[in-house]
């Protein structure tokens, strides 16, 4: 025991040096941490981008009602020049630099139209052309004149840059555009946002969640020892369990950051379950040091058992593609271990520092705790006496689960996950409005023969494709290489609309192409002229849809380009991708987890028919939430695919405590004695560590940000789920079943 007295004290001391670190974890403020990088997708995307750059854009666009005045157009050079200068920039676009391509007479220009002083000649002239140019008329400049925008390309670079480089362009187009309605927005902004909210959300509930826990543990024991000594364990291994997530290198990131508050539901259970005990041992007179060690050796196999449990839920989440989840399984099941670690070094250790603090932990269990005691003998009795009618009632309350789980839809969108009050969701509301959607597609068209891409039927058809697309419902707008040919064509042919077409020869347009070598044309052709890049605009922002959008055009591309090699690729299809991982993920995990803690019950147990019994009132928690999502038309995303993996290994703790004491219990009584002498033992501990899960994914639940609110609901959900079936499910199958346990 002195050993334990010095283990506890070294455990305290490293736990501050461990504080230290916990300011120095990164936060990942982009989503391509959770893209597959091992996947086809994600290997054509990165060969693409070598070749045509970011495809991670920031869109600043605002309305001005006198956007074509000299004031007007100056602002946009001026916002455009400013933003240039800035690093971690690519490159920036907007009707400033943007070349147009026109002519008069015998005369070609290929330029920008904001150079040099601006007349009011000027400007009717640069809005004559604006009106006359498709790249620019809703894409760059609103239908109705009165708006703009200036798109953004960020360059690559880690985490932390790449922050700084939004919140840099967010803030500066603050300044800029200072008394203008203006607004930010684009795939970058989105993640960015995305990420912020969550992190708002953990700093919110985090200490809300420890005020409650410290709260219930003052009800639940009604002494200073019960509330003390859990609640400096859940700290301590809180502390730990993020320091090895810096230690690992992981970062900080819309999955990680939900490992804090499991966490602290987590290892508060094996504390509650050792004070619990602690206490009986106490109240009956047996001194402390006996009492810790009587303890121990009672608890040591259950909690053993359900942390291994625990930690195999999350491990089986090693199974994913999806990076950021695989690491908060790996990160959460040392949480786990650490906990089960703590509680029998640091907790009893902790007890022997300050053994005046249990002063009166023996003297509560008399009266309040007598009445606990006779509830829940007169719930088993309960239960015996109807478990005819309880199976039945979760037959059909799980074969309801089963009938609405299968409107459950694999889905991602990521705009309603913010409300319609928040500047990213206004901003891209009002440029989808606008100029079209912030998600873009790329159709990359290669080919291994230099200089095909001039020929005439090649150019045609790419323009075919275009129209094509044009009349796929959220498609707002198609760039090919071949409208800049169109517009050459006629500015050769004194802007006649005429000759807005594709030339029929091709030495002409690589006489157009050698007189004028255009800049913008490098995002949409090689210099090779063997690879081909088609921008698609969409303001589809369902994964579901979006992908499904993709296959169609890819189909279509295909079709029109039989002997090129075509390719769709673009962040958004890669966010795309992620949520179809997803289900697969699901699958995968919790298939692992459940047979991996079948296994292990069966080696503890030495049971098949009690590995079978320890599943079943834990797969009717499960199912009834997957009917509750598709009763409640809930995305499984990537917040709510982990829950059932997770919980798996959660929930089975309490099923564990209940049949570890019923079969040393039915050694030595008749069944229905057995399940009373359980429910006697355990049911308090099971109700109240229910209570402090439910209570603390419940907290989260209330975040207005709906992925956090999502995954706090339903698993908050399904620890109160649980808690019947282990009060209810459990002890009605071992009526049945529990017979010829021994």
């Amino acid at each position: 025991m002195r050993l334990l007295r010095y283990l506890s004290l070294g455990i305290f001391i490293l736990t501050l040096t461990l504080s230290t670190v916990l300011p120095k974890i990164r936060i990942a403020s982009s989503l391509d941490v959770f893209f597959d990088k091992s996947g086809r997708l994600y290997k054509n995307f990165t060969s693409w981008s070598k070749q045509f750059g970011s495809d991670d854009r920031i869109i600043i666009a605002w309305r001005d009602e006198d956007l074509f005045t000299k004031k007007g157009l100056e602002r946009i050079r001026y916002v455009t020049q400013a933003l240039e200068k800035m690093d971690f920039i690519e490159k920036v676009q907007s009707l400033s630099n943007l070349s147009d391509i026109w002519g008069q007479g015998e005369d070609f220009y290929a330029e920008p139209l904001l150079e040099g002083n601006l007349d009011e000649k000027d400007i009717e002239w640069i809005k004559y052309r604006v009106k006359r140019n498709p790249l620019f008329l809703k894409n760059i400049v609103s239908e109705d004149l009165k708006s703009t925008s200036v798109v953004v390309f960020i360059g690559k670079g880690d985490s932390e840059r790449r922050k700084q480089a939004i919140e840099r362009i967010i803030k500066a187009a603050d300044s800029l555009l200072k008394g203008v309605e203006h607004h930010v927005s684009g795939s970058a902004v989105v993640d960015y946002y995305y990420t912020e909210y969550m992190k708002q959300d953990l700093a919110k509930f985090l200490p809300i969640a420890l005020a409650l826990i410290f709260l219930l543990l003052l009800v639940l024991f009604r002494s200073i020892a019960g509330t003390f000594f859990p609640f400096v364990l859940i700290i301590v291994n809180l502390i730990w369990t993020m320091a090895v997530m810096y230690f690992l290198g992981f970062d900080m990131d819309n999955v990680t950051t939900i490992i804090p508050p499991i966490m602290l539901a987590i290892s508060i259970a094996d504390s509650v379950h050792f004070i619990a005990t602690l206490r009986v041992y106490l109240a009956r007179g047996i001194a402390l040091l006996e009492a810790i060690q009587l303890t121990m050796r009672q608890l040591f196999l259950p909690c053993l058992m359900t942390s291994l449990t625990t930690a195999v839920g999350f491990l089986s989440l090693l199974v994913s593609k999806i990076e950021p989840i695989k690491h908060m399984g790996l990160v959460s099941s040392i949480g786990v271990v650490l906990a089960f670690v703590f509680t029998f070094t640091f907790l009893p250790g902790l007890i022997l520092w300050f053994p005046y603090l249990l002063k009166g932990l023996n003297k509560t269990r008399d009266s309040a705790d007598g009445q606990v005691y006779q509830g829940f003998t007169r719930l088993a009795r309960l239960v015996i006496s109807n478990y005819r009618i309880i199976l039945v009632l979760f037959f059909l309350i799980t074969a309801a689960s089963l009938f609405y789980a299968r409107r459950v839809t694999v889905e991602t969108i990521m705009m309603n996950y913010f409300k319609q009050d928040t500047d990213v969701y206004k901003a891209t509301r009002f440029i989808q409005d606008n100029f079209g959607g912030v998600q873009f597609i790329n159709i990359s068209i290669h080919s291994n023969k230099k200089g095909v891409m001039k020929d005439p039927d090649v150019l045609n058809r790419m323009d075919e494709l275009k129209t094509k697309l044009a009349r796929y419902k959220k498609v707002d707008k198609v760039i090919t290489p071949a409208d800049y040919i169109k517009l050459m064509n006629r500015a050769m042919h004194n802007d006649d609309d005429a000759y807005f077409k594709v030339p029929s020869s091709r030495a002409m347009i690589e006489q157009y192409l050698l007189l004028y070598d255009i800049d913008d044309l490098k995002d949409y052709i090689d210099r090779k002229w063997q690879w081909a890049n088609i921008v698609v605009r969409t303001s589809e922002s369902s994964s579901l849809k979006l992908t499904e959008q993709a296959k169609q055009i890819k189909t279509i591309a295909s079709k029109l380009f039989p002997e090129f090699k075509v390719e769709l690729v673009g962040r958004s299809l890669l966010e795309a991708e992620t949520n179809q991982l997803v289900s697969i993920g699901q699958v995968r995990s919790l298939s692992l987890a459940m047979v991996m803690i079948f296994a292990m019950i069966l080696i503890v147990f030495k049971s098949v028919r009690i590995g079978l019994l320890s599943l079943a009132p834990n797969l009717v928690p499960l199912i009834m939430n997957f009917g509750i999502m598709g009763l409640l038309g809930i995305y499984l995303d990537s917040s709510t695919s982990i829950i059932s993996a997770v919980g798996i290994g959660i929930i089975v703790d309490d099923t564990i405590h209940f049949l570890h004491s019923f079969v040393k219990n039915n050694l030595k009584y008749d069944r229905e004695k057995a399940i009373i002498e359980a429910m006697q033992d355990k049911g308090p501990a099971i109700v109240f560590t229910s209570v402090i899960l439910f209570i603390g994914f419940g907290i989260v639940s209330l975040s207005n940000f709906s992925p956090t609110s999502d995954f706090g609901f339903l698993s908050a959900l399904l620890m109160l789920n649980a808690l019947l079936a282990d009060l209810f499910f459990l002890p009605s199958l071992l009526m049945i079943f529990g017979r010829k346990i021994r």
